[in-house]
């Protein structure tokens, strides 16, 4: 990899946002493992949980800037609370990255102000990635990278970057590729010179969508696409798309040369995704699965392990089992991190699903779907759930 080379190379007369980056990627430990922004699945609880199993950079889902400048109750959601008496505090969710959608400039920075009073992120995204609906209808996502708003996109992106820079902290840039690789790149390099200190690549274009939609649809991300971006520009860049496994996390690095990966539907479907990239294997993750079947809890002192990927259409036994564990720490963590319910049965789902869950637990499938719960009933409700895993798995 070039980042050590590339970050000595800048002098003092490089940019200071492109510094900046070099120096906040290095502080963190060179993150080469990162998780994706995803709207209503990256809560708290599976933050912790992926930053056992290996992740080192993960980021808030898209936050929209208009609520998260004006409202505390929007902002709490999104953060475990500071210096709590009762573990995990957001403390324990560092480091983390906020990423911000929207297109109004003024609205944008005063949530950037909000969260750099509130010093509960390492760094700030700005979402150029999101191809849905309400990303069209207000101008924001995906759709600032089209020509007629370019301009607009450079304007947002110095001025967030001229406040975050002067306190030391990074603007990154989550985008997806154009058509053409010439044209990519053209627009990655005016995003660098803009202020971007850090940009991730998405490699579908905006009308591919993400890899949740498609699967089994030939649409991959376009590596060459991202290889070209890292190519042209001088600071970081983290490759995403097509991650399924931890044999693509290594083909990805080596095919784009990228300073890190980042994955959003492999870490769904295992979210021990990086720790088997790392190459700790299945066996400490049995292990694992062996000391809860002792104690009848999660252990809370483990080193991260893994599980491991199976072909959907045939789950292993023993992978059948890393799940069993996976859930059940998923739902300790669910639990203490006051997540909602929305959250708890997607999770749920995208770990079991494809592991044969309708077949193998029909039951517990039935009560994953129809999970429902508010503040005064979640105890119960995930209580009821963690008895059926034990009973499911003979925990």
């Amino acid at each position: 990899m070039e980042n050590e080379t590339q970050s000595l190379s800048h002098g003092s007369d490089a940019d200071e946002h492109v510094a900046l980056g070099w120096t906040w990627f290095h502080k963190h430990g060179s993150p080469r493992f990162w998780a994706a922004p995803l709207v209503g699945l990256s809560d708290p609880a599976f933050r912790i949980l992926v930053r056992r199993y290996g992740t080192q950079m993960a980021h808030t889902e898209m936050v929209d800037a208009a609520g998260f400048a004006v409202s505390p109750s929007y902002r709490k959601q999104f953060f475990l609370p500071k210096n709590s008496d009762t573990p995990p505090s957001s403390e324990t969710d560092r480091p983390l990255v906020l990423q911000l959608g929207g297109a109004d400039i003024e609205t944008l920075d005063d949530a950037v102000a909000v969260a750099l009073a509130d010093a509960r992120c390492d760094a700030i995204e700005l979402n150029c990635g999101c191809p849905q609906r309400c990303a069209r209808k207000g101008g924001y996502g995906a759709f600032l990278l089209d020509a007629p708003r370019r301009e607009h996109l450079l304007a947002i992106i110095t001025r967030l970057s001229s406040r975050l820079t002067a306190a030391k902290v990074p603007l990154l840039v989550k985008m997806r590729v154009l058509e053409s690789i010439e044209d990519t790149v053209a627009v990655a390099r005016q995003i660098q010179d803009a202020g971007a200190s850090i940009v991730t690549v998405h490699g579908r274009t905006r009308r591919q969508g993400g890899g949740a939609h498609t699967a089994g649809t030939g649409r991959l991300a376009s590596w060459p696409h991202i290889r070209a971006v890292k190519d042209a520009l001088t600071i970081p860049v983290i490759a995403n798309g097509n991650i399924p496994d931890a044999a693509a996390i290594t083909a990805c690095l080596e095919a784009t040369q990228c300073d890190g990966v980042m994955s959003g539907c492999g870490l769904l479907r295992n979210p021990a995704l990086f720790s088997d990239a790392r190459g700790t294997g299945l066996a400490q993750a049995t292990a694992r699965l062996s000391l809860e079947r002792t104690t009848h809890a999660t252990p809370r002192g483990c080193e991260p392990n893994a599980s491991s990927v199976c072909d959907p259409a045939e789950p292993s036994r023993d992978d059948w089992g890393v799940a069993g564990a996976l859930v059940t720490e998923y739902l300790v963590l669910a639990r203490t991190c006051h997540a909602h319910w929305t959250a708890v049965s997607k999770h749920l789902l995208w770990i079991l699903t494809h592991r044969g869950l309708k077949t193998r637990a029909p039951a517990l499938h039935d009560a994953i779907v129809g999970l429902r719960f508010d503040d005064d009933t979640a105890d119960a409700a995930i209580g009821t759930l963690q008895s059926m895993v034990t009973r499911v798995w003979h925990l």
